[in-house]
């Protein structure tokens, strides 16, 4: 790694942390470790590199700590809040969309054939309950609601399935 690390400017209401691989240059192997503190500076690059090389001692029963060594790995992660998104609070108070039926179509549930709807999941406004059967739809997969379960849209998007 050449030239002089970077501050990192976490938000206050992150918790960053990290870690890399790294190794003696020209070696075929990295040993992991966890990134001192949640800055780059100078301080916690000595302090990664002391730490290398004393995991490198312990496990190998011998230090080079005039070897360069050379970081072939970082990451990053940064656990934090968001602020809640925006348009999941339903457009008629929990209500199906009259829209929301699309077709119909025969499913096997409680064994035997019935005939179910075909919801859109985009119509479903949040707080919409589904009584099974019926077969919501999207665009990256169908859930399935059987007999004897129900639906609801929760104000988080999701599908939230439970038995009656």
């Amino acid at each position: 790694m050449s030239g002089s690390p970077q501050k990192a400017s976490p938000s206050p209401r992150a918790r960053p942390g990290g870690g890399g691989g790294g190794g003696f240059r020209n070696q075929g192997f990295e040993l992991t470790l966890r990134w001192p503190g949640s800055e780059a500076t100078q301080q916690a690059l000595e302090e990664a590199f002391a730490a290398f090389h004393a995991l490198h001692a312990r496990l190998y029963t011998f230090a080079q700590p005039d070897t360069p060594i050379e970081i072939v790995t970082l990451h990053v992660t940064a656990i934090g809040t968001l602020k809640r998104p925006s348009g999941l609070d339903g457009r008629n108070g929990g209500q199906r969309s009259a829209d929301a039926a699309v077709g119909e179509q025969k499913l096997f549930t409680g064994g035997r054939f019935v005939t179910c709807p075909i919801l859109d999941r985009a119509r479903l406004d949040v707080g919409a309950t589904i009584s099974g059967p019926a077969i919501i739809r999207q665009h990256d997969t169908t859930t399935v609601i059987e007999e004897g379960q129900t639906a609801i849209v929760h104000p988080s998007g999701s599908l939230i399935v439970r038995l009656n």
